[in-house]
């Protein structure tokens, strides 16, 4: 298991602790891809074995890739997306102390898409703190961004979304962002996200704001991922059994319409089942 998954489950477990009858699903790591406007391909890999990810890219199907983060012993990348124009990519890095006594963060981090060039750290929490973030997306020209921090204690446990402009790298809470996970935005002025509770997608600005439910929203979605054209949602959903000794998931997708900050989501279409299939995302031309 990824180092990252580990901490997570160690923190999951302490928030089940506190909290038993919490619903919150934490994550965990995946293999993410995206397209670039170029239909280059960027993408986590573990190329060592040694259960750290970086961050690669490849300008066709079996091309020699170039590493754009490598991983490392004491760095991973457990997260990926990339700005529907396709100009910027945003990741959760760890990194794990070098010594018994040393500490390591995790953090937000936005890149350019082409070359993997730093653009701004967003956020940096110590490893040894009770916050986590996870579920990054970036606005469609990648001019601002969204996470989830879940901050936890013995007793209680805090979900809010955070978001911050990329220039400024000014992160803070999102106002009607409390309990929500997994964020995306469906346009430069509305975001959608999974509520922590029920699992249930609801619509509210990307400024902060009010929430308000999605029409035929799809239930415990994660990954929700727009196309470049603003058309189509795209997300995954867990459908493991309850006894499995494997995890499963579905890629989903629907058109929608948007009307005053209120989402209708078309008919939905299955894309994958049975293996575990997550992180869904779309070329430059959909």
């Amino acid at each position: 298991m990824p180092r990252t998954a580990r901490r997570v489950g160690v923190l999951a477990a302490a928030v089940t602790s506190a909290l038993t009858a919490s619903t919150l699903a934490l994550p965990v790591v995946t293999a993410h891809a995206f397209l670039t406007s170029t239909e280059k391909t960027v993408y986590l890999a573990d190329t060592d074995g040694d259960l750290n990810y970086g961050l690669y890219s490849a300008d066709a199907p079996g091309a020699t890739a170039t590493a754009l983060v490598a991983e490392s012993a004491t760095l991973s990348i457990s997260e990926l997306h990339v700005s529907q124009d396709h100009s910027r990519l945003i990741t959760i890095e760890d990194s794990f102390p070098t010594t018994p006594t040393g500490t390591g963060y995790q953090r937000v981090v936005v890149r350019d898409a082409g070359t993997g060039r730093l653009v701004r750290v967003l956020e940096q929490l110590p490893s040894t703190g009770n916050d986590l973030v996870f579920g990054a997306a970036l606005s469609p020209d990648g001019s601002s961004a969204v996470w989830t921090r879940v901050s936890f204690t013995a007793t209680s446990v805090a979900v809010s979304l955070r978001r911050s402009s990329v220039a400024a790298g000014a992160a803070s809470a999102l106002t009607g962002g409390a309990d929500l996970v997994y964020p995306a935005f469906l346009d430069d002025t509305t975001l959608i996200a999974s509520k922590a509770a029920d699992g249930f997608a609801v619509t509210l600005p990307a400024t902060g704001g009010a929430t308000s439910g999605v029409v035929g929203s799809p239930h415990q979605a994660s990954d929700l991922t727009v196309s470049p054209d603003g058309n189509t949602l795209a997300w995954s959903i867990d459908t493991t059994p309850p006894t499995a000794n494997s995890t499963t998931s579905t890629l989903q997708d629907a058109s929608f319409t948007l009307t005053g900050g209120v989402l209708t989501l078309g008919a939905v279409n299955d894309l994958t089942t049975s293996l575990n299939n997550v992180s869904p995302a779309f070329s430059a031309n959909n």
